[in-house]
């Protein structure tokens, strides 16, 4: 029952602060995104000032009470300046960087200053990680929050906390901003024997000649093609005759083919295809069903292959 009206209570707060605070790229802090309220040590300081009031109403005693509206004063004050020490605070999403399921990515944020004012004790928070920022002045000043990935996929962090409670620490001033950012994660390596899929021969660039290894395209019929290479299946479902054109790919040492990882689910082939990327040499390609071949060497062309097993048939976010 507890659980269910959490659950419940989290849709809704959710669902509020989704129209209140929508995600954005860039963002400013208003009066609309920030929140105020006492701190642990604003409350004890209020049950202070009602001791005050109280003492002074039952003893007349005009000193109490002057002391108890003088101290009031000073929490309407210091309400003031904790709210300013937040609004006017601009952030920007920088990009991110990719990374490895069950490791973590980095994630690039801007601050600076719109309203012009300097700012003191802000506190940055994403899930467990935690960044403080003593003084923001007139420069924007980058940070790198460093979050868990969790599995595979296009990875949407979650909101992040912006709190301070400057200057006396009574009021507490806070923000939950949706950057509305997304990092690729790639699968968590998973060794094993890397299948042999075919060597071609020559080694140096890849280079695609017609061939029959690889499916390339599919084309119009012409008079004269052979019969084995009609696509007979795409025929039964259109009644159009299409022409299977192949290729085969020379100077690549070896292919890294989702289709020769037989009698597992398509997280585990990944996985282990993101083994043999990884530890891939020479001039090597990789392919998944329904995408074109990536060939080349280099660490770039194996960023490129993760990120294609990151991307394949992923969910489109997950926090």
């Amino acid at each position: 029952m507890m659980t269910r009206l959490r659950g419940r209570w989290q849709t809704r707060w959710s669902r509020w602060l989704q129209q209140r605070s929508p995600p954005a790229h860039d963002i400013t802090l208003d009066q609309r995104r920030v929140f105020v309220f006492l701190s642990p040590a604003g409350g004890m300081y209020l049950l202070l000032l009602l001791a005050l009031f109280i003492g002074g109403i039952n003893y007349a005693n005009n000193l109490l009470l002057g002391l108890c509206f003088w101290l009031g004063s000073l929490l309407v004050v210091a309400i003031i300046h904790t709210f300013r020490n937040l609004s006017g605070l601009g952030l920007r999403a920088l990009g991110s960087d990719p990374g490895q399921a069950g490791q973590q990515v980095g994630l690039r944020v801007g601050l600076r200053s719109v309203s012009g004012r300097d700012y003191h004790a802000v506190i940055l928070r994403w899930q467990q990680a935690e960044q403080r920022i003593a003084y923001l002045g007139r420069e924007q000043q980058v940070l790198t929050v460093h979050l868990p990935a969790l599995r595979r996929g296009y990875m949407h962090p979650p909101r992040l906390l912006l709190q301070t409670h400057w200057p006396l620490g009574l009021i507490r001033a806070w923000s939950w901003i949706d950057l509305d950012m997304t990092v690729l994660v790639w699968p968590r390596p998973m060794q094993a024997e890397i299948p042999v899929h075919r060597l071609v021969g020559l080694t140096g660039a890849a280079r695609a000649v017609r061939g029959d290894d690889e499916l390339d395209h599919l084309d119009a019929y012409r008079p004269g093609d052979a019969m084995a290479h009609i696509a007979w299946k795409h025929y039964a479902r259109s009644s159009s005759l299409l022409v299977k054109r192949q290729i085969n790919w020379q100077g690549i040492e070896h292919i890294i083919d989702f289709r020769d990882y037989r009698g597992l689910d398509r997280e585990a082939v990944l996985s282990r295809m993101a083994y043999a990327v990884l530890n891939a040499q020479g001039t090597w390609a990789m392919q998944l069903p329904g995408e074109a071949m990536l060939s080349g060497e280099g660490e770039s062309h194996r960023l490129a292959c993760l990120l294609a097993l990151a991307a394949f048939e992923a969910e489109h976010h997950y926090r």
